[in-house]
């Protein structure tokens, strides 16, 4: 896969909901153009992830929050996309998105290679089978969608 642009709107701003989890606090819009293919994915307000419950080592490479939105976008795209597989048949497509989508933000090649690796070896025993959460802020509730 070959990313030629990405755009999202907005700047993704996370709360802290527990010790261990975030939710999204606005909903988040995100466009990747990749080999010739446009797509668009909303990811919605109160979207609950850790962003990012790989091993180990992918954590010493990529920290959880990244150094940019980006980075930050990515991730919340990945957890959504192994959670709600819109028009995604693969794992491996969920994978490439966020792998090349950091090579495209300015991630070095070798810190990529490393997460498609912890993505291979952890990432199958969660992919489709987890539901999508979000915080209700109103209701002061987790909703399954």
């Amino acid at each position: 896969m070959r990313i030629e642009s990405i755009a999202f709107s907005p700047n993704p701003k996370m709360s802290t909901l527990n010790g261990k989890e975030l939710y999204l606090a606005d909903q988040l819009s995100i466009y990747i153009v990749a080999d010739g293919k446009h797509h668009k994915w909303v990811v919605p307000k109160g979207f609950i992830t850790d962003l990012r419950s790989g091993p180990d080592i992918a954590r010493l490479v990529l920290p959880k929050w990244g150094n940019n939105s980006c980075h930050c976008a990515l991730i919340l795209l990945h957890d959504y996309l192994y959670c709600a597989k819109p028009d995604l048949p693969r794992k491996s497509d969920a994978d490439d998105f966020l792998v090349e989508g950091l090579r495209w933000a300015g991630h070095p090649g070798w810190k990529c290679s490393i997460v498609r690796a912890a993505l291979k070896l952890a990432g199958g025993s969660r992919f489709g089978k987890d539901k999508i959460r979000v915080w209700d802020e109103t209701k002061q509730e987790v909703r399954e969608l």
